[in-house]
């Protein structure tokens, strides 16, 4: 079957960790194969409009480096 997950990569100590990098290696380790990989924006291309959570926006003011999209792995079990 095929399947779709969303993911987004995180900060920690502000460096942001690849989880969209982990997940796809660790499902390709286990069996599966990806078919496509989707970014689906979370900031308008003017930037006048965001789609990212209060808690998001807030560390950015604060000076996180910005995540600016979420992925979508389409994956294919082999």
């Amino acid at each position: 079957g095929v399947f779709a997950v969303v993911v987004k990569d995180f900060v920690r100590n502000k460096q942001i960790v690849p989880l969209v990098e982990m997940t796809r290696e660790l499902l390709e380790h286990i069996g599966f194969r990806t078919l496509c990989h989707t970014k689906a924006m979370l900031v308008s291309a003017d930037g006048t409009r965001q789609y990212k959570s209060f808690f998001r926006r807030n560390a950015e003011r604060k000076g996180s480096p910005p995540i600016d999209w979420e992925s979508v792995l389409w994956m294919e079990r082999l």
